[in-house]
Order: structure tokens, then sequence, then C-alpha cells
């Protein structure tokens, strides 16, 4: 029984909180799609495979869909070093300013203004 209070009420707090979380996930699909945008004009001519578990068929910066996809991936911080590494070869210090930027406001920025949303309302 208290289990299942303790579930309706988490469930009611999400319902409460969906207004702002629905703002905040519109904020980050902003900023998603402005780097994928700056990750086309930047990275467009990188050929696919100098390094490994880098830019590929599957991870690239050649369309707008898998360049999403790409940052996507990179939120999740899974082998987003081996992308970047592969964009430094190109030109390092604006290469530089692109990722640390991407992944200090979407990853560690968003991703606490998304739980931040969901504590405020328990």
């Amino acid at each position: 029984m208290k289990s299942q209070r303790e579930i309706i009420e988490l469930l009611q707090v999400l319902v409460e909180s969906a207004k702002t979380f629905f703002n905040v996930l519109i904020l980050s699909l902003l900023a998603l799609f402005i780097y994928s945008l700056m990750g086309l004009r930047f990275f467009y001519d990188i050929k696919e495979g100098t390094v490994d578990g880098g830019i590929d068929k599957d991870a690239n910066f050649r369309n707008m869909w898998i360049t999403m996809m790409t940052l996507t991936r990179v939120e999740t911080l899974d082998g987003w070093n081996s992308l970047m590494h592969e964009t430094l070869l190109r030109n390092s210090w604006p290469v530089t300013i692109y990722w640390i930027s991407f992944i200090l406001i979407k990853v560690y920025i968003l991703l606490n203004v998304v739980i931040a949303v969901i504590f405020e309302k328990l």
C-alpha cells in the first residue's frame, strides 16, 4: 500500500511538471538544432574512418538527420571523444570551443534543468 501511494504521488508530480518539462524539451531541441547546423558547417567534408570509432556511415555530419542523431549519441557521452579527436584533426581551437560548449550546455546544464524541474515539484 505504501509503495502504491508513492507511485501515485510520483505520477502526480510528473503530470504537474509536464508544462515546464515540455518547455525545457523545446529548448533542448532548439540547442540540438543549432549545434547540428554548426556541425554541418564545420565538419561536412571530414572523411569517414580516420579515427577508430569516430566518424563513420552511422555517425557523421553529412546531413541534418544523421548530424542530429550523432549529437544525440554525444549527449549520452557514448564515444564522443573519438568524434572530437577526429574533428580536431581539421581545426583545433574552434572545434574545441564547439565540443566544450556542446557538452557543457546540452549534457550538464540542460540535463540538470530537467532533473531540477522534476525535483521542484516534489
